[in-house]
């Protein structure tokens, strides 16, 4: 019997985990072995922990007898006897607790990954990928490879000229392998890959976008030629009617100015003469020609007489067809327009991904951003869900947890599981709110939720409930926000009616999907109302951009000190929409404890920007260092290496200016670090954290342990060299931080999204005046159309602008205005519900603006509070206007007089420090030996036995494809701490002397295609891998290498090799050993 699927939307603070909690409960209480069967994903890895030990706490509570809420609620639920219940309580636990790898909850991305692993075979690589998790490497590799190839190609060159001026004209600067590294993003989001094969060979292919161009042109040269044509004809018969332009009104802004505009437009137009003009539209509904003229004219019946005729006959006709032309052509012109403006970007993408893919092979890894469309390829051929038993579980019961932040790809690869669970009668729910969906960046769709599950799995029905009570805010907070997303929802619509004039359908469809995302705003608070009310402020500062923080400053800090009469400074968290605006904040609050000389008033605070490892003085110790070691040169380094040694042990001798001029001790130290060049990463992290003592500096130790941990990963990745650890570190810097735990004394800095799924006593929200799009800029849309000539490839990106709501891509254009709006609004309201107590808002006035039909235009933040929150009625709270100097300030509710009782979950941890970092420290016991200075010794040393010697040869030789790669195969493993620096030359001499004889020259020649230790499989399973394969049309050579003296079962084995070549289709084999320390070739 099938049953249906359970949506409960959450609101903010309405208890979805305790609701995911208690479901979960349920199903196991009645049979304890049920944990096995039962599937929860959530999407974040703190979400994962919390949800299992809140499940496990739960269970370890009724296992002990004890009540709490859910414990209440699932006893009247099951029918089962309180005994019953803490039995099979007591027994789940112990079952999970020892069976903890079935315990499945666990992020998205893990589960796809667990799957994928177990899937590589079914796409024929049995050895199985590496998983990446940053796509950003990759996509540089592949832009540098791209640039590389310019060198060799015209046209890739002439695109790259292209991309490079667009990037000038736009403001840009000429930096062409940024732009690559832009456009190489776009192939990770989902409108790229939700192509499928046949579509994406259309993409790639280079003809079919030359087709593509010559069509656009083409369609935008006949339309021109059209206009012109029908203009010009209109305007030289004229003359044959006694008639100039100077007769008519307005002359060149008037009506005659549209011919004229008509006439002479050029490929060079980015759009076509507007025919909704108030003076063409008048001439229009008027064939008398009497508005065409001035009044004079009409009442000279002589002159009118030969204008009226030549109107009737030639000019009004023609402006019929004109606009017609204009209405019927607008949308595809402008289409081709906004699609050429990236087309030889699409060129260059095509090329990137190809790239790609080309790295993903070679080099044997899955990117993340990828796995979850590769499990696509599996999942859409079949309606059961067997592909996921291949993880030697199957899955009964489907939970999904922040469902709003599910993408497309994600949700399509989860039907089969969620529709097979129904099928078979099991329980399967999802969990999530529209209204907190903030991640669209990361490919996240609330659409699925308001409307796309119910698509879906209509067949199967749907139960949607709601939790309405907020169990987190006071009333004053949660009627504010009832009332202020009412009708902030109102205003956002009607923006969008005015958006979509044009598209009138289109925008009809919107409007009432956005509708439908704030449909169920409203929420009840589980506070009394007669108790503390909380406390909601809205204040808006009458002031310039310069003069607005000076003005908060001043109101922020005063603000602060008042609620710390009743609250902690970890109590409060001030939200911002980015981290520049959160370093203003730093900025205001250091300034503040600066001119205070009472510290007990100082404003202790943690900031992400606080917490960034580069402003840690160990760390840029470290940096500075690093670059001395790549280039002693390096002149800032040195300036930074000695003003960080300086602060590190304060010398009160010496002038500060001191410190940045040449000195002799600085040159001793870049001198010493110019010896670790060549030497392993995390060998120089150590090395130079020992010299200058910096595991014992206490205060810093958790920014270098990072570091160092950073470090660690970037080795175990293949970044193990001084230059490419340094490239990452400029890269990534700007977002390295530490994590903080809640600290009472200091209050929080952080951005909206990072305070997602957190709660705070009090909230403030200094700058509420974010953009709904940054100015300036415009996105990028990826769209298609059947219309012929843009259905030649499958898709292209586009910017969405505003001519866009003209063009054929009208319907997206809207769509995604409306997804901004709604994005905008969605982080409004993860922002405003963040509070438990009070929350208070700070934005500036804002200045009236209008639009080109004179309505009042709302394209940020500031605008839609000033509209709406003036406007609120009192409700249930008081609600009171204090109008000062410059200032607006509305109040809903009541400051506290005392602080409202606050969970403190905090409180339990232990915190602890450490006081040192005992890594890298040298003991004198222990020596790190190389082995290099043996390889060519006629007779190996006893320490370096033959297996060894040889499976190091094996290595350098497996990396040699021709003889020009000695160098960079042997300086590869003296950086992998294989091969002892000192040895490199010699290597490089003997190697290269080897590699002139023949036939080894033969085997590493330049052209010749090469096989290093690939695998032979023979149809019983059995796997061959011999070192070297060289192949020349139908012939091979096989090469195998041998270290030591010759033996006669060596022969057998290169034997074996080329049997198996010629049962391959290899008509002419030959087979050869090379002793390599002898430097001697046998030929079979």
């Amino acid at each position: 019997m099938s049953s249906t699927l359970t949506i409960c939307t959450a609101a903010a603070g309405s208890g979805k985990t305790f609701s995911l909690v208690k479901e979960y409960l349920k199903i196991i209480l009645q049979n304890p072995r049920n944990y096995r069967n039962i599937l929860a994903i959530t999407f974040t890895n703190k979400a994962t922990a919390e949800m299992k030990e809140r499940i496990l706490n739960e269970l370890h509570a009724i296992a002990q007898g004890e009540k709490s809420a859910i414990a209440n609620e699932i006893a009247d639920l099951l029918p089962l006897t309180q005994d019953q219940i803490t039995q099979n309580a007591q027994r789940a636990l112990s079952l999970i607790l020892h069976d903890y790898s079935r315990f499945s909850i666990s992020t998205i991305d893990s589960f796809v990954q667990r799957v994928i692993q177990s899937l590589l075979w079914e796409i024929g690589e049995q050895g199985g990928f590496d998983i990446k998790l940053d796509s950003e490497p990759i996509i540089e590799q592949a832009a540098d490879d791209l640039i590389d190839s310019a060198s060799t190609s015209s046209e890739l060159m002439r695109r790259f000229i292209r991309m490079g001026e667009e990037q000038m004209d736009e403001g840009k600067t000429w930096d062409i392998r940024r732009g690559l590294m832009e456009l190489g993003k776009q192939i990770f989001t989902e409108s790229f890959r939700t192509m499928d094969r046949d579509e994406m060979k259309r993409f790639t292919h280079k003809e079919s976008i030359d087709r593509l161009k010559k069509s656009l042109y083409q369609l935008i040269d006949n339309t021109i030629s059209k206009l012109n044509l029908i203009a010009q004809n209109a305007i030289d018969e004229l003359t044959e009617y006694g008639v100039t332009d100077q007769d008519f009104a307005h002359r060149e802004l008037g009506i005659m100015g549209f011919f004229y505009k008509c006439a002479q437009l050029t490929g060079s137009a980015e759009q076509m003469p507007n025919a909704g003009l108030a003076r063409v539209q008048q001439a229009l509904n008027d064939p008398t020609g009497q508005d065409w003229v001035t009044k004079s004219t009409f009442d000279n019946k002589d002159k009118f007489a030969r204008i009226e005729l030549a109107i009737a006959n030639v000019l009004y006709p023609s402006l019929v067809e004109l606009v017609d032309l204009i209405q019927e052509k607008t949308p595809a012109y402008v289409g081709a327009k906004l699609i050429l403006k990236h087309l030889d970007n699409l060129a260059l993408i095509s090329d990137l991904w190809t790239k790609i893919r080309a790295i993903s092979k070679e080099e044997g890894f899955l990117l993340l951003n990828e796995s979850n469309h590769l499990l696509q390829e599996f999942v859409k051929e079949s309606d059961t869900p067997f592909i996921y038993e291949k993880v030697g579980t199957r899955y009964d019961v489907i939970m999904i947890d922040e469902f709003q932040d599910t993408s497309v790809v994600q949700w399509h690869n989860f039907i089969p599981l969620v529709k097979n669970s129904l099928s078979q009668g099991y329980f399967s729910m999802i969990v999530g709110d529209v209204k907190q969906s903030i991640y669209r960046w990361r490919n996240s769709d609330w659409k699925i939720l308001a409307s796309g599950v119910d698509n879906d799995l209509a067949s199967h029905g749907i139960e949607r409930h709601s939790l309405k009570v907020n169990r987190r805010s006071l009333p004053a907070i949660v009627d504010f926000n009832n009332r202020f997303f009412e009708s902030a929802k109102d205003r956002i619509l009607q923006t969008l009616e005015e958006l979509g004039s044009k598209n009138s359908i289109s925008a009809l469809s919107c409007i009432e999907q956005a509708a439908k995302a704030y449909k169920d705003i409203r929420q009840d608070s589980a506070f009394p109302q007669e108790g503390v009310p909380g406390n909601v402020e809205v204040c808006f500062i009458d002031a310039n951009k310069d003069e607005y923080s000076e003005v908060l400053s001043e109101k922020l800090t005063l603000l602060i000190e008042n609620l710390r009469l009743n609250y902690k400074l970890g109590d409060i968290a001030i939200l911002v929409r980015t981290n520049k605006e959160g370093q203003r904040v730093a900025d205001m609050l250091l300034e503040h404890n600066r001119i205070t000389d009472d510290k007990t008033k100082h404003i202790h605070f943690i900031s992400q920007d606080g917490l960034l490892l580069k402003a840690s003085s160990l760390v840029k110790l470290m940096i500075a260092a690093f670059r001395l070691a790549e280039n002693p040169l390096n002149k800032v380094a040195r300036s930074i290496l000695s003003k960080e040694l300086f602060l590190l042990n304060p010398d009160t001798t010496t002038p500060w200016h001191n410190l940045f001029v040449e000195r002799s001790y600085i040159e001793d130290e870049a001198l010493w670090l110019s010896k670790l060049n060549s030497r392993p990463l995390n060998e120089v992290f150590e090395a130079i954290a020992h010299r200058y003592e910096l595991f014992s500096v206490s205060r810093e130790l958790a920014y270098l342990t990072e570091l160092h941990e950073h470090i660690l990963n970037l080795s175990a990745k293949g970044g193990s060299d001084i230059g490419q650890f340094l490239s990452w570190w400029d890269e990534n810097s700007e977002n390295l931080s530490l994590s903080s735990s809640k600290n009472e004394e200091a209050l929080s800095i952080l951005t909206i999204h990072k305070a997602k799924g957190l709660q705070f006593p009090v909230v403030i929200i200094p700058f509420a005046d974010w953009n709904f799009r940054k100015p300036g800029t415009s996105p990028l849309l990826w769209v298609s159309s059947n219309t012929s000539p843009f259905d030649e490839i499958p898709r292209y990106p586009i910017h969405i602008q505003e001519k866009a709501l003209s063009s054929i891509f009208a319907a997206e254009a809207i769509d995604e205005y409306m997804r901004e709006r709604v994005d905008n609004l969605n982080l409004m309201y993860v922002a405003f519900t963040r509070p438990q107590n009070e929350l208070y808002i700070f934005s500036n006035r804002p200045k009236p603006s209008k639009n080109s039909k004179g309505d009042e235009t709302i394209d940020n933040i500031a605008k839609l509070l000033w509209q709406v929150v003036p406007e609120m009625d009192n409700g249930h709270i008081e609600h009171e206007l204090a109008e000062e100097d410059g200032f607006s300030i509305f109040q809903f509710g009541k400051r506290s007089g005392s602080k409202p009782e606050v969970q403190d979950k905090s409180s339990s941890q232990i915190h602890w420090q450490m006081d040192n970092y005992p890594v890298g420290m040298e003991h004198g016991d222990v020596k790190l030996r190389m082995e290099a200075g043996e390889f060519f010794l006629s007779s190996p040393s006893e320490r370096l036995q033959h297996r060894e010697h040889g499976k190091l040869m094996h290595e350098i030789l497996s990396r040699i494809n021709t003889a020009d790669d000695v160098e960079k195969a042997i300086n590869a493993l003296c950086i992998e701490g294989l091969i002892d620096a000192q040895e490199k030359d010699p290597l490089v001499f003997r190697l290269r002397q080897m590699l002139t004889d023949e036939p080894i020259k033969s085997w590493f020649a330049t052209g010749c295609e090469a096989k290093t230790e690939a695998t032979i499989l023979t149809p019983q399973g059995q796997s061959y891998r011999p070192d070297r394969v060289i192949i020349d049309g139908n012939d091979a050579t096989v090469v195998d290498f041998k270290f030591g003296t010759p033996n006669s079962s060596h022969g057998v084995q290169v034997n074996r090799y080329a049997s198996l070549l010629r049962g391959m289709g290899f008509e002419k084999v030959k087979g050869f050993i090379w002793y390599v320390d002898a430097n001697c070739v046998t030929e079979l």
